[in-house]
């Protein structure tokens, strides 16, 4: 008689292991299951070569419960972005403001520093803001790698903030 397992795991499946958050994934390509952190997420991912292999994957994850703490543990903490309140952007000032509409969102000169005009109430105001710091971050080194590529006489380079 064969016995019957309750515990089937399926790719995307979320589960907590000694306290820490983790996914399991399945990728066809992979040699042997590894553990990996996923900083923006925060939580470990535990992939595995097969849906048959996510059971010893999982071991795998307890087998290493005290790394996962221990990473995890090491991530800096995040905060949310309020309007209101002022944060350093290259080495400059910038005061996060609630804009009135989509159309008057952006980030602006003021003086010596900047002023950021995010529209959203509550996290979107955070989230908003955010896209916005990006962008203003991506234009940055666009132009700077533009001109160190002018002057090193090289091929510009792909320019990817994540």
């Amino acid at each position: 008689m064969i016995p019957f397992r309750t515990n089937r795991y399926a790719n995307g499946d979320r589960l907590e292991i000694a306290g820490c958050p983790v996914r399991l994934r399945v990728d066809r390509r992979a040699r042997r299951v590894s553990l990996r952190l996923d900083q923006a997420r925060r939580e470990v991912v535990v992939t595995a070569p097969s849906a048959r292999k996510l059971s010893d994957a999982i071991a795998f994850a307890r087998e290493r419960a005290g790394w996962m703490n221990e990473v995890l543990a090491e991530l800096p903490q995040g905060r949310p972005l309020h309007a209101g309140e002022t944060i350093e952007v290259l080495g400059r000032p910038c005061r996060l403001e609630r804009a009135p509409s989509r159309r008057e969102a952006g980030l602006f000169e003021e003086g010596e520093g900047l002023v950021c005009r995010a529209y959203g109430e509550e996290a979107s105001f955070g989230r908003a803001a955010v896209r916005l710091l990006k962008a203003h971050a991506e234009r940055v080194l666009r132009e700077r790698t533009a001109a160190h590529v002018a002057t090193l006489g090289v091929a510009m380079a792909e320019v990817k903030l994540t």
